[in-house]
């Protein structure tokens, strides 16, 4: 039997955990992104195209990880000839633009270089595409594109020698 006057259903609110941040929801600013930009642009794209932080590729190395995981990469790994050097609010500050170039939702509070914060921030990305999202590209692998531009080689058939 349950003390006086508490429901059966109550729980001790104190000892529960707040859900994860996550990256879908805004965690920086527009105007923190763009120092980032400008920031990449001047650090990093000697090395990085800003294309190659995006999509897939982005999604394998750091999708599900802690925030925090990134910034420790980008804080003590780069720039690639001179690591380590770029002050904290510098990183911080291009990981917006980078999770700007990957569709994360801007927010209306600037991400800090906590470390505490960003090890309870998730790396989520938007829903992979559907199978009925990539039926469509079925007939395009492979295939000529029209006027004559030059097949992808990520999606060309591999060529087969003949037989002899």
């Amino acid at each position: 039997m349950l003390g006086v006057g508490v429901p059966a259903f109550a729980q001790d609110t104190t000892t529960m955990t707040p859900a994860p941040r996550s990256t879908l929801s805004g965690v920086f600013t527009t105007e923190q992104a763009s120092r980032g930009r400008n920031q990449f642009l001047g650090q990093c794209k000697s090395c990085h195209a800003p294309e190659s932080q995006t999509g897939a590729n982005f999604a394998r190395l750091w999708g599900g990880k802690p925030l925090l995981d990134f910034f420790k990469f980008v804080s003590e790994k780069m720039p690639e000839n001179d690591p380590g050097t770029l002050a904290p609010e510098t990183n911080i500050d291009i990981i917006a633009y980078v999770l700007q170039l990957n569709a994360m939702p801007t927010g209306s509070t600037e991400l800090a270089a906590d470390t505490t914060a960003l090890r309870e921030t998730r790396i989520e990305l938007k829903d992979q595409p559907t199978k009925s999202d990539t039926t469509s590209l079925l007939g395009v692998v492979g295939r000529r594109p029209s006027r004559g531009l030059p097949i992808d080689p990520r999606f060309a058939a591999p060529r087969v020698a003949p037989r002899r």
